[in-house]
């Protein structure tokens, strides 16, 4: 069996989770949830990505590594609360 990091299990909940919200987002919601990303979102989720993929690369993580990505996603958040 081959060795998979633990992110990768995470996608198995949420690419479910993400299509049922966006389809119950056309019955219960104002204004249904579109799956459209503006540039913005779509760096902060290819950066996201990057990221995650290069700190867990090699099969371990510290709390340094834990801190900066803590550091990327606040980074992340005070860019999109000013744009």
């Amino acid at each position: 069996m081959t060795h998979r990091p633990g992110c990768v299990h995470y996608l198995n909940v949420f690419a479910p989770a993400a299509l049922g919200l966006v389809l119950l987002s056309f019955a219960l919601g104002p204004a249904p949830m579109p799956l459209v990303f503006n540039a913005y979102e779509l760096v902060a989720l290819i950066l996201a990505a990057l990221i995650t993929t290069t700190l867990i690369a090699d099969g371990e993580t510290t709390w340094f590594e834990g801190v900066q990505l803590l550091g990327v996603y606040g980074l992340l958040g005070v860019a999109f609360y000013y744009a």
